[in-house]
């Protein structure tokens, strides 16, 4: 887990989104498939803030 949080900061929400939308545009990832990613990005990022505020 100590390497998720590592992660996460060298790879901000931002880059995430950004990456998501180029793969959209792209054709990589289906649009039906967005839907899917964004409720995982949502879990993320509130599994996330749970963590940042129980250290």
């Amino acid at each position: 887990m100590k390497t998720m949080s590592a992660n996460s900061q060298t790879f901000p929400e931002a880059d995430i989104i950004r990456f998501i939308l180029k793969a959209v545009l792209l054709k990589i990832i289906p649009a039906s498939s967005l839907q899917y990613l964004i409720k995982l990005f949502q879990l993320w990022q509130r599994h996330k803030s749970s963590s940042i505020s129980r250290s």
